[in-house]
């Protein structure tokens, strides 16, 4: 009987280690991101800014983890945490207009990241460092320019 009862306990001691072990295994802390650096413009007139972290998952989807605004020779600082199950290294795309002469311009650029920076656990996870960033010497993925017509408010009268 006593046996039996110590059997009992030893057995419902595992089992709760099991249980303990899964819940800590399921509430593991994703990896964290962080990726900073600086904007330089080269005196192009640029309007709406964004840049964005985006990394692809295990099925091969696209997953944007943060986007925040940003403006020309000034810091970006990006803090996010990585997807469940990342498939590749994360990378930055960054979208803006600018006007040049008569035409404005929507663009499109990649960037891809250095190595990391500092993996010391007790930071913020994996750092990538940018440094000063050159929009006229970006890879483009796409180009839209168009020609900006004058906006005016009356239309003058043809004469005849």
């Amino acid at each position: 009987m006593i046996l039996k009862n110590i059997i009992i306990i030893i057995l419902f001691i595992i089992l709760f280690n099991i249980i303990d072990v899964e819940n800590r295994r399921s509430k593991r802390e994703r990896p964290k991101l962080r990726v900073w650096g600086r904007i330089d413009c080269r005196n192009r007139h640029v309007k709406n800014m964004q840049i964005g972290l985006y990394q692809y998952s295990a099925l091969r989807l696209l997953v944007r983890l943060q986007k925040v605004p940003c403006y020309c020779e000034q810091y970006f600082d990006i803090k996010t945490i990585e997807t469940l199950f990342p498939k590749s290294r994360p990378f930055l795309v960054l979208k803006y207009f600018y006007t040049d002469g008569r035409l404005g311009c929507d663009t499109k650029a990649i960037l891809k990241l250095p190595h990391p920076y500092d993996n010391n656990p007790y930071k913020f996870g994996k750092s990538y460092h940018m440094g000063t960033i050159n929009i006229l010497k970006l890879f483009y993925e796409y180009k839209k320019c168009h020609r900006i017509k004058n906006r005016r408010w009356f239309k003058p009268r043809k004469s005849e």
